[in-house]
Protein backbone atom coordinates (compact mmCIF):
# COMPACT_ATOMS: atom_id res chain seq x y z
CA UNK A 1 0.00 0.00 0.00
CA UNK A 2 1.32 3.46 -0.85
CA UNK A 3 0.20 6.78 0.55
CA UNK A 4 -1.88 9.19 -1.51
CA UNK A 5 0.70 11.88 -2.40
CA UNK A 6 -1.81 14.57 -1.43
CA UNK A 7 -1.64 13.34 2.16
CA UNK A 8 2.05 12.46 2.51
CA UNK A 9 2.75 15.16 5.09
CA UNK A 10 -0.19 14.09 7.22
CA UNK A 11 1.02 10.49 7.36
CA UNK A 12 4.59 11.62 7.99
CA UNK A 13 3.25 13.53 10.97
CA UNK A 14 1.73 10.34 12.38
CA UNK A 15 5.10 8.64 12.06
CA UNK A 16 6.82 11.57 13.82
CA UNK A 17 4.16 11.39 16.53
CA UNK A 18 5.08 7.84 17.51
CA UNK A 19 8.78 8.41 16.86
CA UNK A 20 8.68 11.17 19.47
CA UNK A 21 7.46 8.70 22.10
CA UNK A 22 10.04 6.11 21.07
CA UNK A 23 12.91 8.59 21.34
CA UNK A 24 11.65 9.99 24.64
CA UNK A 25 11.01 6.66 26.36
CA UNK A 26 13.07 4.09 24.47
CA UNK A 27 9.99 1.86 24.59
CA UNK A 28 10.13 -0.47 21.55
CA UNK A 29 6.34 -0.69 21.36
CA UNK A 30 6.41 2.82 19.91
CA UNK A 31 9.02 1.72 17.38
CA UNK A 32 6.59 -0.94 16.18
CA UNK A 33 3.89 1.73 15.86
CA UNK A 34 6.27 3.57 13.52
CA UNK A 35 7.05 0.40 11.55
CA UNK A 36 3.35 -0.37 11.12
CA UNK A 37 2.49 3.17 9.98
CA UNK A 38 5.43 3.49 7.60
CA UNK A 39 4.87 0.01 6.19
CA UNK A 40 1.18 0.53 5.57
CA UNK A 41 1.76 3.85 3.85
CA UNK A 42 4.91 2.94 1.93
CA UNK A 43 6.94 5.64 3.68
CA UNK A 44 10.57 5.44 4.89
CA UNK A 45 11.26 4.06 8.36
CA UNK A 46 13.17 6.66 10.42
CA UNK A 47 16.84 5.98 11.13
CA UNK A 48 16.33 5.56 14.87
CA UNK A 49 13.78 2.80 14.33
CA UNK A 50 15.87 1.15 11.61
CA UNK A 51 18.77 0.95 14.09
CA UNK A 52 16.46 -0.69 16.64
CA UNK A 53 15.33 -3.24 14.03
CA UNK A 54 18.93 -4.06 13.09
CA UNK A 55 19.75 -4.65 16.76
CA UNK A 56 16.67 -6.87 17.12
CA UNK A 57 17.66 -8.88 14.05
CA UNK A 58 21.17 -9.31 15.43
CA UNK A 59 19.90 -10.51 18.81
CA UNK A 60 17.38 -12.90 17.26
CA UNK A 61 20.19 -14.41 15.17
CA UNK A 62 22.13 -15.00 18.37
CA UNK A 63 19.13 -16.77 19.89
CA UNK A 64 18.77 -18.89 16.75
CA UNK A 65 22.45 -19.86 16.81
CA UNK A 66 22.25 -20.97 20.43
CA UNK A 67 18.60 -21.90 21.03
CA UNK A 68 17.50 -21.77 24.67
CA UNK A 69 15.38 -24.41 26.34
CA UNK A 70 11.70 -24.17 25.26
CA UNK A 71 10.61 -22.73 28.60
CA UNK A 72 13.20 -19.95 28.29
CA UNK A 73 12.49 -18.99 24.68
CA UNK A 74 9.73 -16.42 25.40
CA UNK A 75 12.04 -14.51 27.75
CA UNK A 76 14.99 -14.63 25.35
CA UNK A 77 12.84 -13.39 22.48
CA UNK A 78 11.40 -10.65 24.70
CA UNK A 79 14.99 -9.61 25.48
CA UNK A 80 15.85 -9.58 21.78
CA UNK A 81 12.87 -7.32 21.13
CA UNK A 82 13.69 -5.10 24.10
CA UNK A 83 10.37 -5.90 25.77
CA UNK A 84 11.71 -7.39 28.98
CA UNK A 85 12.20 -5.68 32.35
CA UNK A 86 15.70 -4.24 32.19
CA UNK A 87 16.20 -3.68 35.93
CA UNK A 88 14.80 -5.03 39.17
CA UNK A 89 11.71 -3.02 40.04
CA UNK A 90 11.49 -1.49 36.57
CA UNK A 91 8.21 -1.69 34.71
CA UNK A 92 7.89 -3.61 31.49
CA UNK A 93 7.49 -1.94 28.11
CA UNK A 94 3.83 -2.94 28.26
CA UNK A 95 3.32 -1.31 31.68
CA UNK A 96 5.06 1.84 30.45
CA UNK A 97 2.86 1.91 27.36
CA UNK A 98 -0.25 1.54 29.51
CA UNK A 99 0.93 4.35 31.80
CA UNK A 100 1.45 6.67 28.83
CA UNK A 101 -2.13 6.05 27.71
CA UNK A 102 -3.34 6.75 31.25
CA UNK A 103 -1.33 9.98 31.41
CA UNK A 104 -2.86 11.15 28.16
CA UNK A 105 -6.32 10.31 29.47
CA UNK A 106 -5.64 12.49 32.54
CA UNK A 107 -4.51 15.37 30.32
CA UNK A 108 -7.56 15.02 28.08
CA UNK A 109 -9.84 14.98 31.11
CA UNK A 110 -8.18 18.15 32.38
CA UNK A 111 -8.53 19.87 29.02
CA UNK A 112 -12.24 19.17 28.61
CA UNK A 113 -12.97 19.90 32.28
CA UNK A 114 -11.37 23.33 31.95
CA UNK A 115 -13.30 23.96 28.72
CA UNK A 116 -16.63 22.86 30.19
CA UNK A 117 -16.13 24.61 33.54
CA UNK A 118 -14.67 27.99 32.56
CA UNK A 119 -15.73 29.62 35.84
CA UNK A 120 -13.96 27.00 37.96
CA UNK A 121 -10.41 27.76 39.09
CA UNK A 122 -7.78 25.60 37.44
CA UNK A 123 -6.48 24.21 40.72
CA UNK A 124 -9.99 23.09 41.71
CA UNK A 125 -10.38 21.20 38.43
CA UNK A 126 -7.04 19.50 39.04
CA UNK A 127 -8.07 18.60 42.59
CA UNK A 128 -11.23 16.94 41.31
CA UNK A 129 -9.23 14.96 38.77
CA UNK A 130 -6.78 14.01 41.49
CA UNK A 131 -9.62 12.17 43.20
CA UNK A 132 -11.00 10.68 40.00
CA UNK A 133 -7.69 9.30 38.72
CA UNK A 134 -6.13 8.62 42.12
CA UNK A 135 -2.97 10.56 41.36
CA UNK A 136 -1.48 13.71 42.86
CA UNK A 137 -2.71 17.16 41.86
CA UNK A 138 0.83 17.96 40.68
CA UNK A 139 0.79 14.98 38.33
CA UNK A 140 -2.52 16.12 36.84
CA UNK A 141 -1.03 19.58 36.29
CA UNK A 142 2.24 18.23 34.86
CA UNK A 143 0.53 15.87 32.41
CA UNK A 144 -1.89 18.58 31.32
CA UNK A 145 1.01 20.95 30.56
CA UNK A 146 3.01 18.20 28.83
CA UNK A 147 0.21 17.20 26.48
CA UNK A 148 -0.95 20.75 25.88
CA UNK A 149 2.51 21.40 24.43
CA UNK A 150 2.28 18.29 22.25
CA UNK A 151 -1.22 19.24 21.04
CA UNK A 152 -0.17 22.82 20.29
CA UNK A 153 2.81 21.61 18.27
CA UNK A 154 0.54 19.20 16.40
CA UNK A 155 -1.94 21.99 15.65
CA UNK A 156 0.91 24.22 14.44
CA UNK A 157 2.14 21.54 12.06
CA UNK A 158 -1.29 20.69 10.68
CA UNK A 159 -2.03 24.36 10.13
CA UNK A 160 1.27 24.79 8.33
CA UNK A 161 0.66 21.92 5.90
CA UNK A 162 -3.10 22.64 5.71
CA UNK A 163 -3.94 19.09 6.75
CA UNK A 164 -7.51 19.88 7.70
CA UNK A 165 -10.83 20.98 6.24
CA UNK A 166 -13.61 23.24 7.49
CA UNK A 167 -17.32 22.54 7.14
CA UNK A 168 -20.20 24.99 6.72
CA UNK A 169 -20.37 25.50 10.50
CA UNK A 170 -16.66 26.39 10.66
CA UNK A 171 -15.93 23.13 12.45
CA UNK A 172 -12.52 21.67 11.69
CA UNK A 173 -12.07 18.04 10.65
CA UNK A 174 -9.19 16.01 9.26
CA UNK A 175 -8.91 14.50 5.79
CA UNK A 176 -7.10 11.40 7.03
CA UNK A 177 -6.74 9.59 10.35
CA UNK A 178 -4.31 12.16 11.69
CA UNK A 179 -4.23 11.25 15.35
CA UNK A 180 -4.03 7.50 15.41
CA UNK A 181 -7.70 6.76 16.05
CA UNK A 182 -7.76 8.79 19.27
CA UNK A 183 -11.00 10.72 18.80
CA UNK A 184 -10.56 12.83 21.94
CA UNK A 185 -7.09 13.94 20.93
CA UNK A 186 -8.30 14.70 17.42
CA UNK A 187 -11.13 16.80 18.89
CA UNK A 188 -8.66 18.78 21.02
CA UNK A 189 -6.34 19.52 18.12
CA UNK A 190 -9.29 20.39 15.85
CA UNK A 191 -10.55 22.83 18.49
CA UNK A 192 -7.11 24.44 18.73
CA UNK A 193 -6.96 24.88 14.97
CA UNK A 194 -10.48 26.34 14.92
CA UNK A 195 -9.50 28.85 17.61
CA UNK A 196 -6.46 29.89 15.58
CA UNK A 197 -8.57 30.33 12.46
CA UNK A 198 -11.64 31.98 13.90
CA UNK A 199 -10.72 33.03 17.44
CA UNK A 200 -12.13 31.86 20.76
CA UNK A 201 -15.82 32.24 21.47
Amino acid sequence: MTVDPRFTEEWEHQIKYWLHYFKESGNPLYAWKVVKMAGLMGLPIPEEVTLYLVNVATDIEKVAENPPLPQKRPLELAKALGLHKKDMGAGSAFAQYKNQKKNKEIAQDAYFSLINEPETAEYKVFQELEKKHRVSESKVRDKYKEYMQIWKETADHLLEVEAYAVDENNDVYFRVNILNEDKMEAAIVARMIKERLFGKK
